[in-house]
């Protein structure tokens, strides 16, 4: 769209931050390439998990909780999209990383690299912002501690350890100078206020989803991973009394946020994947040690046991590639092959799915980019039926929210003709079946005949 000469926030209507959308833009390459890109974002994220659990507890710990992350299905479904959640983790996890690395060595050069990391996170998806501020909280209380440990009633906690070194207040300042550098440079790239509106304004407008609905999206997320629940439960005392004990506060951090906040979904929890796979790791571990010390056929289990644990990971992992292969190409792909069918390279088309239009190459109006359920301000029936007519609109595909606005459904059914229907379920494990409904325009439609049918274009046609 931004080829086309539209404005970002502007022009066109995105509640997420500019950096991967920046990214996209430049690199102009297939999803597939950006689904690439989120593997080895993954597999990033997999290796610091590893490493910090076996920092924390040996081997056995780093095994268990490299196991415990193959396990997750909503960390594993993540990774095989071009998910901006995930995207925004590794850079989190990146920067949590270094931040680490301060607490233990004490170098402000570790602490501009987190803050920098992180603020490419937020400008990824504003979940980074939540990395900020725990890690800021985490620098406060450090600060406390120096200054009044000794004293109640700060005597009677304690912080993870870190290095002998004294934190003071220029390390908060380096921080937050660091992140900020990010955050302002991509403000003056896409100016301060549309990014400020379009990322955080725009986004205090969300619906505020009843506890049930986010019940069950907790729920959702759990139920794959219960068994490394117990572990993580066993793990939290050892994993807070070492260096890596700060993903504990962070995690607390974002467990409180989701909660609080209006909407929250089940892909947006795997920012607390990798927490409870490091404190499932070093539970693991704790489990083993319990059993060494006692009959000698638990002994036996307990040596066996990782085995196991690799090999139930390896089965979730190949079964979820298996799931892929036998699932074939996504229904995005027939879809978008439709539309080609159906469109020429000069022609808009409203999806309710936006990959469709990137998949199809196919213009969109600007204004009607983001159909989602956050949308502000909201898109309406009225508007889209007005989009119909002004930018000659040949082609709609009805999915996910355009699928419940009842008046431009009942539009498209009077003035489209249906072409197909197509199906897909996202999550193997879930009732998340997704319906495409391909309508197209036929050439004797009355529409045309509207009053300034077609009249808008692009900035480069006019």
């Amino acid at each position: 769209m931004m080829d086309y000469g539209y404005h970002l926030y502007s022009q066109i209507n995105s509640v997420q931050p500019p950096f991967m959308l920046l990214i996209y833009g430049a690199t102009d390459a297939s999803p597939e390439l950006y689904r690439f890109f989120s593997v080895i974002s993954s597999a990033i994220i997999l290796s610091l998990v590893m490493y910090a659990s076996g920092k924390a507890a040996g081997w056995r710990g780093m095994v268990g909780a490299g196991s415990f992350l193959l396990i997750d299905v909503m960390f594993l479904l993540e990774s095989r999209l071009a998910s901006l959640d995930m995207f925004a983790l590794l850079w989190s996890s990146l920067g949590i990383a270094f931040f680490i690395a301060f607490r233990e060595k004490g170098r402000n050069v570790n602490l501009m690299i987190a803050g920098f990391l992180i603020g490419i996170s937020t400008m990824t998806k504003l979940f980074g912002g939540i990395t900020f501020g725990a890690v800021g909280l985490i620098l406060l209380m450090d600060i406390l501690f120096d200054r009044y440990g000794q004293e109640r009633p700060l005597d009677r906690f304690t912080l993870p350890p870190r290095g002998e070194f004294r934190t003071g207040l220029q390390h908060p300042v380096i921080f937050t100078l660091s992140f900020s550098l990010v955050v302002l440079l991509f403000m003056m790239l896409f100016g301060p206020m549309e990014v400020i509106r379009g990322t955080f304004l725009n986004q205090l407008h969300r619906p505020v989803a009843s506890p049930l609905f986010k019940a069950g999206q907790f729920m959702k997320y759990l139920l794959p991973i219960l068994a490394s629940i117990p572990f993580f439960i066993l793990g939290i005392g050892p994993l807070y009394r070492k260096r890596e004990g700060v993903v504990l506060i962070i995690g607390s951090v974002f467990l409180i946020y989701f909660i609080l906040q209006a909407m929250t979904f089940d892909h947006h929890l795997i920012f607390l994947s990798p927490v409870i796979a490091i404190g499932a790791g070093i539970g693991f571990r704790r489990a083993l040690r319990m059993f060494e010390y006692r009959h000698s056929i638990l002994r036996a289990a307990a040596r066996i046991s990782p085995v196991i644990l690799v090999i139930a990971a390896s089965l979730v992992s190949s079964g979820m590639v298996l799931h892929v292969h036998y699932r074939g190409e996504p229904a995005q792909e027939e879809v978008a092959a439709i539309v080609r069918d159906l469109t020429s390279e000069e022609d808009f088309i409203i999806s309710g799915d936006p990959l469709i239009s990137v998949l199809a190459d196919r213009r969109v109006p600007p204004s009607v980019v983001n159909v989602a359920h956050i949308q502000y301000p909201s898109i309406t029936s009225d508007a889209l039926n007005t989009s119909v007519v002004e930018y000659g609109i040949e082609c709609v595909v009805l999915s996910y929210h355009l699928m419940e606005m009842k008046g431009f459904r009942n539009f498209v059914d009077e003035n489209f003709h249906l072409r197909a229907v197509i199906f897909d379920r996202q999550n193997p494990l879930l009732d998340d079946e997704v319906s495409y409904s391909i309508y197209y325009l036929c050439d004797d439609s009355i529409l045309r005949d509207v009053p300034g049918w077609g009249a808008l274009k692009t900035p480069l046609d006019e």
